[in-house]
């Protein structure tokens, strides 16, 4: 199954790479939108980074001051890409600068979430998004190159299919997808679960019917060359996309596609000639035509493609990673859902408690709180870093790095409450083991109803992390 769908997918990555499909010529009409979306986007990417910020030691560790300098620069560029201000220049450095960001050798934390920014990032550097709202459009500021609108609308498309056909194939793996049942397993786990739900509501939309249809609906790339087919494809990811925002806590992914698929559907009633109301502003040819541009994002779409589903040459590999991005979307999948440790940090004073919960992500019952909601993924990355963490201390394998993973946790505390941790002397990290079982509908059950106790942190010692206890054994994990 792995090859058919590998080798069916390249050839029709090929065919709409090498003819420059499935879009050709965009009326200006497009570029009011994308002019539109370009505001949107950006102004929810300032949001991000604000967040990010709020995780500076999780994410960087010593070096927590670095990513906020890159962060502020960062945000800088978002807001004069929002007002349209040498926008060309600021697109450029903002991916840039992001590149740098999340580079290997300091990021502890890259996911999906990562990938979808960067592929975002090279399709406004090669597009015309500064026609409308724009002081370059107000003062006629002139970009150096301008592209065919097609080139990057190609360009977004053709990636986003690569992730979504990637997903399907590791979704076609799953036993719970192949069952029908995962919608009511992912969608009522503590760490995800943002909204409860009554019976009748689960069996209407929760079935197998709409779980099949979720998963055919991400193959998406076999669906691009017929006009209709494809706008229903785009509204199901769009309804899909909505939902990450409402039910999870996987707010800027869901928003990162909302406005992806907003901006898709948009082109398509363009294209059909439903939104016509905009004068035209005609792109002026103020340099040469770079034919070569399509073949290059071309490259880069089947490089990641490739990535997706083989190991490839670490030259290959390196330019996957700083480009798209991409690798195996094995995520709504059983790896992120049996055995997943929740946490909690508690404050102590003389060894009396003093701060029952200092990261407040989860609650007392171990479910996702209302504060979790608008993080970036790095909370979601590091619950599944404990997770992996927890594995190894009940191998007695863990590792330094774990220990400086957690120390960066306990760091971050610090830093989040700097007026509570006056009258704390040790934090202590305590986790709750999620075992979800088909033989309960209730979620409550799946999780331990006690906190254990794996380590803490002496604030006034010279060497102050210590492991003091071991997790609640994971009936069945997948994780490797």
């Amino acid at each position: 199954m792995k090859k058919i769908i590998f080798f069916l997918s390249l050839i029709f990555l090929i065919f709409f790479i090498y003819n420059g499909l499935p879009y050709k010529n965009l009326s200006s009409n497009y570029q009011f939108f994308l002019s539109i979306i370009r505001i949107l986007y950006f102004s929810v990417f300032i949001i991000y980074l604000l967040k990010l910020k709020e995780l500076s030691y999780i994410q960087f560790n010593e070096n927590y001051k670095e990513l906020n300098i890159i962060c502020n620069i960062l945000i800088a560029c978002s807001l004069l890409i929002v007002l349209g201000i040498f926008t060309k220049f600021f697109v450029l450095l903002h991916f840039l600068l992001y590149l740098f960001l999340f580079r290997k050798s300091r990021a502890n934390f890259f996911s999906i979430e990562q990938s979808y920014h960067q592929i975002m990032g090279i399709f406004f550097i090669f597009s015309n998004s500064n026609l409308y709202f724009s002081f370059d459009r107000l003062f006629e500021i002139k970009d150096f190159f301008t592209f065919k609108d097609s080139t990057s609308l190609n360009f977004l498309v053709l990636s986003i299919s690569v992730c979504l056909i990637s997903g399907f194939y590791e979704k076609l793996n799953s036993k719970l997808w192949k069952s029908g049942k995962i919608l009511n397993i992912f969608l009522n786990l503590p760490h995800i679960a943002t909204t409860r739900f009554n019976k009748t509501f689960v069996k209407i939309f929760f079935n197998k019917y709409i779980c099949y249809i979720a998963l055919i609906n991400q193959t998406l790339l076999f669906a691009l060359l017929f006009n209709d087919l494809r706008l229903l494809f785009y509204i199901g990811e769009l309804v899909f996309s909505i939902c990450l925002v409402l039910l999870t806590p996987l707010s800027y992914i869901g928003a990162t596609f909302v406005i992806i698929f907003s901006l898709l559907i948009t082109t398509e009633f363009i294209n059909l000639d439903y939104v016509n109301f905009v004068q035209e502003v005609g792109l002026e040819n103020n340099s040469y035509k770079l034919y070569f541009i399509d073949y290059f994002l071309g490259f880069l779409i089947l490089n990641s493609f490739v990535a997706c589903f083989y190991k490839i040459p670490i030259f290959f590999d390196k330019t996957n990673r700083y480009t798209l991005g991409l690798f195996p979307f094995s995520v709504y999948t059983e790896v992120h859902i049996y055995g997943i440790r929740v946490f909690k940090i508690s404050g102590f004073y003389n060894s009396k408690l003093v701060h029952n919960n200092l990261f407040d992500i989860y609650n007392e019952q171990g479910e996702v709180v209302a504060k979790h909601l608008w993080k970036p993924s790095t909370i979601l990355g590091l619950t599944y870093r404990i997770t992996d963490i927890c594995e190894r201390i009940l191998h007695k394998n863990s590792t330094q790095y774990d220990e400086k993973i957690l120390i960066s946790l306990f760091k971050n505390t610090i830093d989040l409450n700097k007026k509570k941790i006056n009258d704390t002397d040790v934090l202590k990290l305590y986790v709750k083991t999620i075992n979800p079982s088909n033989e309960t509908n209730n979620p409550k059950n799946w999780i331990d109803k006690d906190w254990s106790e794996i380590a803490q942190y002496n604030i006034s010692k010279e060497k102050p992390f210590d492991w003091t206890g071991l997790p609640s054994i994971a009936t069945k994990i997948l994780r490797k």
